[in-house]
């Protein structure tokens, strides 16, 4: 039996433990419950059948099978999220208040497995060096750096071609045909801010060019269910009152 203090509960594909410099790891306690536990175990437990962990996506309306932790900003801090050795997956109910406008869309190549961005090749043609070849057509992709908010703080993020159609409520070639035209693709830009989502985000701590830096991608954006997010928070409030 395998005692652990002090470590960092997951959620993602299961319950997963994660150590930090402070956690404890004791090798057969000698303590009541500790004995209590075992006591069970070689008495019945050892031949329970036992079900793999999954969230019933009760929380907030997360659906089943995706189902995240909910959190706030300022958690990010507080509890390190993206700090261990796998990235952390959480949720937050939050908006978009800021999107970088500067190469938030690019040219890639027009095959249908391929996303790498393309070459212009002055003549009317696109190369990709991944596929080694060139084509008269490209399509366009999304890539939006956003700094996201909720009532306790600000975090930058990134999103990827889905997410970024979501929050921006047009699609990438629809982006790509506006994109000339200043005013109305501002206006698209800005009429994307300060709208309530349920936000799935990624955190991992990256390296790049020898500098660690904390890496927030979006993994998937929905409309807010206002009703069962308010559902959600009064379980909580009654679960701390119980308390």
């Amino acid at each position: 039996m395998l005692a652990v203090k002090g470590c960092k509960i997951g959620d993602w594909n299961g319950r997963s433990l994660g150590c930090i410099s402070s956690s404890q790891l004791i090798d057969n306690p000698d303590c009541a419950d500790a004995h209590r536990l075992r006591g069970w175990y070689d008495t019945t437990g050892h031949s329970t059948q036992f079900k793999s962990y999954a969230s019933d996506g009760s929380q907030g309306g997360v659906s089943s099978g995706s189902a995240r932790q909910w959190k706030t900003f300022d958690c990010i801090q507080s509890e390190r999220l993206g700090m261990g050795d796998k990235p952390d997956y959480y949720t937050v109910k939050g908006f978009v208040a800021y999107i970088k406008k500067e190469n938030c869309m690019y040219t890639a190549c027009a095959s249908d497995n391929c996303n790498k961005k393309v070459v212009d090749n002055g003549d009317g043609s696109y190369r990709c060096e991944k596929c080694n070849k060139s084509s008269s057509s490209f399509k366009h992709r999304l890539l939006l750096q956003m700094h996201l908010a909720d009532g306790t703080g600000y975090h930058w993020a990134t999103a990827f071609q889905d997410g970024a159609e979501k929050l921006l409520g047009k699609t990438a070639q629809e982006m790509g045909e506006i994109k000339d035209n200043e005013d109305l693709f501002d206006h698209t830009i800005k009429n994307s801010l300060f709208k309530p989502y349920q936000l799935t985000l990624r955190s991992k701590m990256e390296s790049y060019n020898d500098d660690n830096r904390l890496k927030t991608v979006m993994v998937e954006a929905k409309d807010l269910d206002v009703a069962a997010y308010n559902k959600r928070l009064l379980a909580d409030i009654r679960k701390m009152m119980s308390g």
